[in-house]
């Protein structure tokens, strides 16, 4: 069988029929968020507020820009949270003992720090259970970094001076080395004067041997090859040698000389700078370039709102969400079923009848007409429930009070006759609806006995079949209601007769049938509800034949060829013979009355019985050949209806007159 696709109407049904489900999820879940919300501790929160503010020459500025990383703010935000300051604070609030792992842990999740908007300014907040505690913990907090952050500085400001002084040691040493390396080279040339003052002599030397070369090549009387003149072209060939190479030498000596000036100069600088560097270094070491303000000291601690009302809320929203799960799930592993066309497609049967929820107020006449507000009300509230509860108390008390014997009270069990007590409300006009389509079911049968049955107990089919059975009776048919189930008989209860003297005592062969009958007189004979009901017009159409003393054999009785007799004889008899059996599933009852009266009515309660249940009770009575006529749906409701066919009994009628 294939599935229709389900409408948001059909979502809607089925909340509406889960209601109290989603309902009660609502409110539990709403009211356990409320109570788990209110055993929150409230905590109570500290805040503080400090500035950092730089103390450094241009240098030192100028410095810290080209070589400082990242935003000075945010690093103290960082700080403040850090482990080691947690420490330290944990130190102080706990001393003279050290604070265990766990006290330091707490103490740094409670502490919270952030800058505030276009300032330099950190705000530290500090949260514990007590306002006071919140107060000295935020304290201890700011405390231990102002502490953290000068010991920092302190020790920045030492390993600078350390680090000055070591490059300072080390330019030192590679002065000395240079010097040594170039007086190793020089030797005493590093300190001898100028060119001019090593080369005069021996360029005046050479200026003389040329004059007097001069003067004997001038005279005329020497040749090339006088000896003096070979002898003075030697010596200053000699000398110009001996210059030129002390030149060359000179200039190498130079060179050297100026690089070592060079780098004297470059180191004298370099050093200068260091002792700079060293005697503001030592400067830093006595005093603090960075000085923390405290702009506002720790406040005593201010309760935080542990958002009760907002969680309380989120619960309730989602108890409701599950509560709506939970209802598709139920309705989903629901077997039973849930609207007519279901039924009719299930079952292939048709619905000869469909009767509407009635309570025990529509039966006594009782808020016949009530106020808008009281419907509204019923909306809202289960008072049919309550109306139940009040019906099976009353049935309780009367119980106890037919104990000793005699037959109970039956004044609740007239409750479920609506059609003699209301004949306006929508049950009456349905269980006329209900007799018309069985007399035109049956109306050219050549056998006019309906048997009523059920798949499982409690489904209604004895309000059913005796407020039918009164229809037709009304309308002028001579009726016989006959009450088979010697299991659990009510139908004498509900009309307040005696059960003795009725079909077990036919049927053992005690007494014939008309002396079993039972009218309005004998119901008149009842209490002063049954003597209203035995005065409603029809009533004297309306024979009863009770199920009679109890017996141990209800199936075997049945099975006798006695109760084919009585078929045809009541038949004969009556219009219309309204027989009682039980259940089908429970007892064999009915499947052997079902073979011998061929006309069977099945009644079905949504939520009573499962599908599969009632499925086996129309395959059982089907296997006797019986004619199953329809299916009558009893005690429905309007959430159960399917919008689609328009089951409105209560807005159709309008409110009674």
């Amino acid at each position: 069988m294939s599935k229709e696709e389900l409408l948001i109407s059909d979502y809607l049904a089925i909340l509406v029929r889960r209601k109290w489900v989603v309902v009660l999820l609502f409110l539990v879940a709403l009211v356990a968020t409320d109570w788990w919300a209110r055993q929150e501790t409230v905590s109570y929160r500290s805040r503080a507020r400090f500035k950092v503010q730089r103390q450094m020459s241009f240098a030192a500025l100028t410095d810290w820009f080209m070589t400082g990383t990242g935003d000075p703010i945010v690093n103290y935000v960082h700080e403040v949270t850090s482990y080691v300051v947690a420490r330290n604070a944990a130190a102080r609030l706990v001393a003279p003992r050290e604070p265990t792992h766990e006290e330091i842990v707490r103490v740094r999740n409670a502490t919270a720090a952030q800058r505030i908007e276009r300032s330099d300014i950190v705000e530290v907040s500090a949260i514990a259970s007590t306002p006071r505690e919140a107060a000295d913990r935020c304290d201890a907090v700011v405390k231990a970094f102002i502490d953290e952050h000068d010991r920092s500085l302190q020790k920045n400001a030492r390993e600078v001076l350390e680090s000055i002084e070591e490059s300072y040691r080390l330019l030192i040493e590679s002065i000395k080395q240079r010097e040594s390396q170039m007086v190793g080279e020089l030797g005493h040339q590093l300190a001898v004067g100028s060119d001019d003052d090593m080369l005069a002599p021996l360029r005046l030397r050479v200026v003389e041997l040329e004059l007097q070369l001069q003067e004997l090549r001038l005279s005329g009387n020497y040749t090339e090859d006088y000896a003096d003149i070979v002898r003075l072209k030697n010596q200053i060939e000699k000398l110009q040698g001996l210059l030129q190479q002390k030149v060359e030498t000179e200039f190498e000596r130079r060179v050297k000389v100026k690089e070592y000036d060079r780098f004297r100069q470059l180191m004298d600088e370099k050093a200068s700078v260091l002792v700079r560097q060293m005697e503001e270094a030592r400067i830093a070491t006595d005093r603090k370039s960075e000085i923390v303000h405290i702009l506002e000291p720790a406040t005593l601690g201010d309760p935080i709102g542990t958002a009760r009302m907002r969680k309380t809320v989120a619960g309730g929203m989602l108890g409701l969400m599950l509560g709506v799960i939970l209802a598709f799930v139920l309705d989903n592993l629901d077997t039973s079923v849930r609207t007519i066309s279901e039924v009719e497609d299930i079952f292939q049967l048709s619905v000869v009848g469909v009767i509407p929820h009635f309570s025990m107020n529509d039966v006594s006449g009782e808020n016949k007409r009530s106020k808008p507000s009281t419907r509204s009300l019923r909306r809202l509230l289960p008072l049919e429930s309550l109306a139940t509860l009040r019906s099976a108390f009353g049935r309780l008390r009367t119980s106890h009070a037919s104990v000793g014997g005699g037959e109970p009270l039956y004044e609740e069990e007239s409750r479920r006759l609506i059609v003699p007590f209301a004949p306006n409300s929508p049950a009456s006009e349905a269980f006329r609806t209900l007799q018309t389509n069985l007399r035109i079911a049956v109306n050219h049968a050549p056998q006019k006995v309906i048997m009523v049955t059920s798949a499982s107990p409690g489904e209604g089919k004895t309000s059913t079949l005796v407020n039918v059975a009164i229809t037709f009776a009304q309308a002028g048919m001579r009726t016989l209601l006959v009450e088979a189930d010697m299991r659990r008989p009510q139908i004498h209860r509900t009309f307040g007769l005696q059960r003795e003297r009725g079909l077990a005592e036919i049927l053992q062969g005690e007494i014939v049938w008309q002396e079993a009958v039972k009218d309005h007189a004998d119901v008149a004979l009842g209490s002063r509800k049954m003597a209203e009901l035995a005065t409603t017009p029809g009533m004297d159409n309306l024979s009863i034949i009770t199920s009679g003393n109890r017996t141990t054999q209800p199936a075997e009785l049945l099975a006798q060829p006695m109760f084919d007799i009585l078929l045809k004889e009541w038949d004969a008899a009556y219009d219309v013979v309204l027989i009682d059996s039980p259940p089908v599933i429970p007892v064999p009852d009915s499947i052997i009355m079902a073979e011998k009266i061929r006309r069977v009515v099945l009644v079905y309660q949504q939520g009573t019985t499962a599908r599969q249940m009632t499925q086996r009770a129309i395959v059982n009575l089907q296997t006797t050949g019986a004619d199953i006529l329809g299916i009558v749906l009893n005690d429905l409701r309007s959430y159960w209806v399917d919008p689609s066919e328009s089951y409105r009994y209560k807005m159709y009628y309008g409110a009674a007159k």
